[in-house]
């Protein structure tokens, strides 16, 4: 499966129900991949659905700047801690353009967080 992130929000633990079947569930994904580089994907099963986990990862919002700037403003962003919501909004995807406060927001989208 390959999930592609839409324009949204993205905290650093979401679960999102993608197969859900009254008569249950009968074998499983190969794989899951995402364009999400901060995030994480995992495919969660139960007797009557699939879920998708998307977890923050170890990568850092510095790793994926090109320009000093955005590696120093990842750092920055990433240095206030996961809690305050400047972190929040970097996180945030959007299909043709990574957030504003995003160090990453010159990059292609298999890059951003």
């Amino acid at each position: 499966m390959q999930v592609l992130a839409a324009a949204g929000n993205y905290s650093s633990s979401t679960s999102y129900t993608i197969l859900s079947a009254t008569g249950g569930i009968s074998g499983t994904f190969a794989g899951v991949t995402s364009n999400l580089a901060c995030l994480t994907p995992l495919l969660t099963y139960n007797a009557n659905n699939v879920n998708l986990l998307l977890t923050r990862n170890s990568t850092s919002f510095a790793s994926v700047g090109v320009t000093p700037n955005q590696i120093a403003a990842g750092g920055g962003v990433e240095s206030i801690g996961a809690g305050n919501g400047v972190c929040s909004i970097s996180r945030r995807r959007k299909p043709d353009m990574p957030s504003i406060s995003s160090p990453a927001r010159f990059l292609p989208r298999s890059r951003a967080c």
